[in-house]
């Protein structure tokens, strides 16, 4: 028998029949039990533990744990709620949780915990299993499950949402039957960025670039990098055109200033097209009727340029509707009478 099981014998049968804290049943379990094993008062006073509790706790002699209160004992915030709730015999208790200890040398321990009241409801029997490796394990799953997650939906080199979220935001605004405007950004001057300072040059420049867009943007606004030097934002459908405009100066005015590649500063001209789209379009027209304004704002060798607004709501449903529409020509043909038409538009440059 262990030092802590000669220690004390704190186990009051209260009747014959109270076979959960009888001798026999300590002797049991003290045989049996090859991890945490804790028997307390009602109130959670300490009263007995096995050699491998002191084992776990790090300590030569389990009898010091005597006369503690189980809170001390298994302390922490993990299980500390269902553990008050144990010692309250609140009656949505739970009997099975996790709990946390601090060992001597100072680290942490996480215990698969079972409690039970002995059928005379004067002592407590707490039951664990050391589940640290296991949560550590499970832990770092989550986490190398967060980052490959995080590496689906971004883009590495600037950190902004890929292609692919890109897209799911399109989706989202039109099956919330909400729309939007989109708006497409392109660097006119990359490749000769490239040829003079190199693929690492571009980079770096890649990288500045979607720092300062991210930070030139609101936080209900939404900023992805969609190709080597083409970016995308979607504001919401309730801002004006003027409105627009408005954040799309400010968004130049950051994005204008010089960047430093190789410690030399380097200035670039860029283009964006911003279209408001309604959630009845398919996102072949979204991305065309971005692309036309964004097209018309190279032409003309302007930071920016917008689509005109079309006034209709609501699916076209005749020829007659489609002309009073406001459509720019270019989006017309992916128009289908009653539905929309499945199409894929002409290479749009994007």
């Amino acid at each position: 028998m262990s030092a802590a099981e000669e220690a004390t014998d704190p186990l009051d049968p209260g009747s014959s029949l109270d076979l959960a804290a009888s001798v026999e049943m300590r002797s049991l379990l003290f045989e049996y039990v090859d991890d945490l094993l804790l028997i307390t008062t009602a109130d959670g006073s300490v009263v007995d533990v096995n050699h491998e509790t002191g084992a776990l706790f790090g300590v030569d002699d389990p009898c010091m744990l005597l006369g503690t209160p189980v809170t001390s004992v298994l302390n922490g915030s993990a299980g500390i709620e269902a553990l008050s709730k144990c010692l309250d015999r609140q009656h949505d208790f739970a009997d099975k949780f996790v709990a946390e200890i601090t060992r001597v040398d100072g680290t942490t321990a996480f215990l698969d915990t079972k409690a039970i009241w002995s059928a005379s409801a004067e002592r407590i029997f707490f039951l664990a299993r050391d589940v640290s490796e296991e949560m550590r394990k499970a832990s770092d799953m989550a986490v190398q499950l967060a980052a490959l997650t995080q590496l689906a939906f971004t883009d590495v080199l600037t950190g902004l949402a890929n292609r692919l979220v890109y897209q799911g935001w399109i989706d989202a605004r039109r099956e919330g039957d909400i729309g939007g405007w989109l708006v497409l950004i392109d660097v006119d001057d990359f490749k000769k960025i490239n040829d003079v300072f190199g693929h690492p040059g571009g980079d770096l420049f890649l990288s500045e670039f979607g720092r300062r867009l991210q930070k030139a943007v609101r936080s209900n606004d939404a900023v992805a990098r969609i190709g080597g030097d083409e970016f995308a934002m979607l504001l919401p459908a309730a801002m004006n055109e003027n409105a627009v405009r408005g954040r799309l100066r400010y968004l130049t005015s950051r994005l204008a200033s010089p960047y430093f590649i190789q410690d030399r500063p380097v200035r670039v001209r860029f283009s964006a097209g911003a279209s408001y789209c309604p959630a009845w379009w398919t996102n072949e027209q979204w991305v065309a009727s971005a692309d036309s304004a964004l097209y018309e704002a190279k032409e003309n060798k302007r930071e920016f340029c917008l689509s005109p607004r079309v006034p209709a709501t609501e699916p076209i449903e005749t020829e007659e509707e489609l002309t009073a529409s406001g459509m720019p020509s270019n989006l017309r043909r992916y128009v289908g009478f009653g539905r929309t038409r499945e199409q894929t538009p002409a290479k749009s440059g994007i």
